[in-house]
């Protein structure tokens, strides 16, 4: 099952997005969160689709927030 939720960042990037697949979707589609550095937005994309393109201007310059260039400081809590 996916799971919605609000990425928020410090530098002010926020957005809803899906993660995860659906019941009987999930051979197809399975969502990512990723930085579009075309929209500068937090974007939702499909990991099960070779190109990772932003759902919403198609390009496929997305981040997937797994790499480590996207990690930033690490603060105590």
């Amino acid at each position: 099952m996916g799971l919605q939720f609000i990425a928020t960042c410090k530098c002010g990037l926020s957005s809803t997005i899906s993660i995860g697949g659906g019941r009987f979707s999930f051979k197809e589609f399975f969502y990512i969160p990723c930085l579009c550095t075309y929209c500068n937005r937090v974007v939702q994309v499909n990991f099960m689709d070779n190109s990772l393109a932003c759902l919403d201007c198609e390009k496929e310059n997305t981040v997937p927030y797994n790499k480590s260039s996207l990690e930033g400081i690490k603060e105590k809590y």
